[in-house]
């Protein structure tokens, strides 16, 4: 499986810093924890995370892979040249 759901977001003063985990509904988010503190991120537009290399990685069909695992591209609203595009809002 390319994404775990299942995985538990740790993260107090000693995880190690830039520790990742995939968000839950969002396969183009993630949260990064760093000092104890854990924060939402969003990979580039065109990329999701991935688990397995924790971090973001560009894929041919990202919504496909999304809809597959029952998750979405989130906050995505910018055409291929990066202008707004209201057909891409979920």
């Amino acid at each position: 499986m390319f994404f775990s759901l299942s995985t538990t977001a740790t993260c107090i003063p000693s995880t190690p810093r830039g520790t990742r985990y995939p968000s839950g509904r969002c396969c183009n988010k993630y949260f990064e924890c760093t000092n104890g503190v854990l924060s939402e991120m969003t990979c580039p537009n065109g990329q999701v995370f991935s688990l397995p290399q924790r971090s973001c990685v560009q894929m041919r069909d990202t919504r496909a892979l999304c809809q597959m695992q029952e998750r979405y591209m989130c906050d995505v609203n910018t055409g291929p040249g990066g202008e707004f595009d209201p057909n891409l809002l979920l």
